[in-house]
């Protein structure tokens, strides 16, 4: 991310500039109506604008090949002059490649009860007719590798 480089030292403008281009992104009304701070300029690297905290971005920063900016906002100068720092050292090899093992999604169901016993030992008596009575429901899903699994219970009382 050659266009990066220095970013710190690049004007307010330029640095709106250099994102918009990098993100497609119009970002005339952030220049018309973000008001510029000298100080929080002064104040954290790569300053963008200004939330109750002064926001910058991470820059530098690879995943699966392709480049990111990541915004953020702290009061801390040093974090994101280190979050940009260690993001440029993982980006001169491959970066960070992620990985999802399996996309497991969560359903719940929340029963009130006085009697959980009751509820616990009935579950757990029929949980193989309860998976099949989900999948039922939506048998479209189960092509494409997903539908219920298993089912977990617990009680907050």
């Amino acid at each position: 991310m050659q266009e990066f480089r220095h970013f710190y030292m690049k004007s307010y403008n330029d640095r709106l500039d250099l994102i918009s281009k990098f993100s497609n992104i119009d970002i005339t009304y952030a220049q018309d109506n973000v008001d510029f701070s000298e100080l929080n300029n002064n104040l954290i690297e790569n300053y963008l604008t200004d939330y109750s905290l002064p926001e910058g971005i991470c820059v530098n920063l690879k995943i699966d090949g392709k480049q990111y900016v990541v915004p953020m906002v702290t009061e801390e100068p040093s974090v994101i002059a280190a979050a940009s720092n260690g993001a440029n050292l993982l980006s001169s090899g491959d970066g960070i490649e992620s990985i999802v093992p399996n996309r497991m999604l969560t359903g719940q169901i929340i029963i009130k009860t006085d009697n959980y016993n009751l509820l616990y030992g009935y579950v757990n008596n029929h949980v193989v007719d309860i998976i099949k009575i989900a999948n039922a429901a939506h048998p479209s899903i189960i092509k494409y590798g997903g539908g219920a699994k298993k089912i977990k219970y617990s009680s907050f009382r």
